[in-house]
């Protein structure tokens, strides 16, 4: 992205990359010390309110992280343009195709969406990140409900929605890459999973670490969660869960304590 072309406070550019350095090199207090200069600098800049969220909750801090992704309006991170259709609508009421600076911005406002489920989920309010995850899906579903592009049989709302989810994830939409829906993609259907199984919702928290392993079958974490709710040893060999399904390799392949046919196993 050009910062002159698409219109971004070149001083917004320098103070990002120098705050994403010392975040890199655990400098925590450092990058913080930037990211509240950037938010003084740059007010309105959701990449200034994404940043400083960031950072304080890499410190540890995830109530102060919190109260900042909270602390404006504009931080509802549910525009128009953000989504699986990266197209935006002209005063003249055709498509307009968001630029550099748009998909951009897209990208914070996903990240921002996610970081606010972490830190709510950390925090103990398991409805407040399942609403900062699913909020926008959600809406974006009703609109290809609308418009005719999803049809709900059998009156399962879930599935129908599960099944967008990852349509939208591995289909091009508008000759650009596919988006999903969920914040963060897999980390952020994991994340749905672990809402689900800490409010004692079992069947659903299984249902997003499958989504999750579709999309990502190296989110192990996912598979883990599978088997400790017993999903992976009683499932059917057809289920998402079934190893071969997911990794390619047989069950003994993926362990050294699996047997004679472990790798580590093999003369």
């Amino acid at each position: 992205v050009n910062p002159l072309e698409d219109g971004i406070d070149p001083d917004e550019v320098v103070y990002t990359s120098l705050i994403q350095t010392y975040l890199s090199l655990l400098c925590y207090d450092n990058a913080i010390f930037l990211a509240e200069r950037l938010a003084a600098h740059c007010p309105t800049s959701e990449n200034a309110i994404y940043l400083l969220a960031h950072c304080y909750y890499r410190s540890g801090s995830a109530k102060r992280a919190r109260s900042v992704l909270l602390s404006k309006s504009t931080m509802e991170w549910n525009a128009t343009n953000s989504g699986s259709r990266r197209n935006d609508v002209g005063s003249d009421g055709n498509d307009v195709t968001i630029g550099g600076a748009g998909i951009e911005l897209e990208r914070t406002r996903s990240s921002a969406r996610y970081l606010l489920a972490k830190c709510c989920f950390d925090l103990g309010n398991y409805g407040e990140a399942e609403e900062a995850l699913l909020k926008h899906a959600r809406e974006q579903f009703s609109k290809c409900i609308a418009r005719g592009e999803v049809k709900i049989r059998g009156g399962n709302r879930n599935e129908a929605m599960d099944a967008w989810i990852i349509y939208s994830s591995v289909n091009k939409t508008d000759d650009m890459s596919p988006s999903c829906p969920i914040p963060n993609g897999a980390a952020g259907l994991n994340l749905l999973g672990n809402i689900c199984r800490r409010s004692n919702r079992r069947h659903r928290a299984m249902e997003y670490y499958r989504l999750s392993l579709k999309l990502d079958p190296l989110m192990w974490t996912s598979y883990e969660a599978l088997c400790e709710l017993g999903g992976a040893e009683g499932s059917n060999v057809e289920e998402a869960d079934d190893p071969k399904s997911i990794f390619g390799v047989d069950a003994p392949l993926l362990s050294p304590r699996g047997g004679e046919g472990a790798i580590m196993g093999r003369q």
